[in-house]
Parts: C-alpha cells; sequence; structure tokens
C-alpha cells in the first residue's frame, strides 16, 4: 500500500499533535503513578494507553485500537522532562504497521 503525499501530511499533523499532547498535558499527568512506562497516544482523538514493563507486548496497542480502530499511534517514555531516555520505543513490527495502514 502506498501513502500519497497528502497522507503523509496529514500523518505528520496527527504525530506532532500527540507529541504536543504529550509535553503539555500527559507528562505531568502520568509521571507520579507510571514513570518509565511508555504511553501510547492516538493523534487523532487524544486518547491514549499505557503500556507498562509487565504486560506483554502489543496489549496497550489492542486496548487502544479496540476503542479507536484508526488511531495514529504514537508512542512516548514517561519520564521526567529533559531526562535522556536512549532506548527506543516499539510497538509493533513493520508487518502489523503495514497491515493497520502505518507506513511512511
Amino acid at each position: 500500500m502506498t501513502i500519497q503525499h497528502h497522507d503523509r501530511v496529514e500523518r505528520a499533523k496527527f504525530i506532532a499533535r500527540a507529541h504536543h499532547l504529550f509535553d503539555t498535558k500527559l507528562r505531568d499527568q502520568l509521571i507520579k503513578d507510571h514513570e518509565r512506562s511508555v504511553v501510547l497516544i492516538d493523534g487523532r482523538s487524544g486518547d491514549y494507553e499505557i503500556q507498562t514493563m509487565y504486560e506483554p507486548r502489543f496489549v496497550a496497542t489492542e486496548r487502544l485500537r479496540a476503542r479507536q480502530p484508526d488511531a495514529v499511534i504514537v508512542p512516548e517514555h514517561i519520564v521526567p522532562e529533559g531526562f535522556a531516555y536512549d532506548v527506543p520505543v516499539v510497538i509493533g513490527s513493520d508487518e502489523q504497521d503495514s497491515a493497520a495502514g502505518n507506513v511512511d
């Protein structure tokens, strides 16, 4: 499936929206109870799910997709602002992203 330029621009806007939502609202709200977990944010709706380190991989993704089937999912580590976190967030394989239509 080839994503056209318009779709890429729209997707980039949703990703920027999710980053902004995390930086301005969610980080402070979630840091106390969920530090070092990952929040998966839907850039379209603003809905989100927490993926804890104790859950099997993709559980939070499945919960979010159950509520938001067309979600543009953006992962963020829940860490204090300015904290350098060098471990990449992996929420799915290229196959799963392709099947869901989330390919660049």
